[in-house]
């Protein structure tokens, strides 16, 4: 028989223009060590915004992992 449990997962949302240019900073504030980006084939993968927030994850020595 399983067990019943609770789970709690706050989120937190950022929304608007450029605040792709806070990802770093956000994890940093978080304590995160390490990230880890989920994208499909096609046109995030492709994006120049991706590289840019992958080198502000590193600058803040955060690993990325795709």
């Amino acid at each position: 028989m399983a067990r019943s449990f609770n789970f709690h997962f706050p989120t937190q949302v950022i929304c608007g223009v450029g605040v792709r240019r806070e990802i770093a900073l956000e994890a940093k504030k978080i304590g995160a060590k390490r990230a880890f980006i989920v994208t499909g084939m096609g046109s995030t993968k492709n994006s120049p915004y991706l590289q840019e927030i992958v080198e502000s994850l590193k600058a803040e020595k955060i690993a990325v992992q795709m």
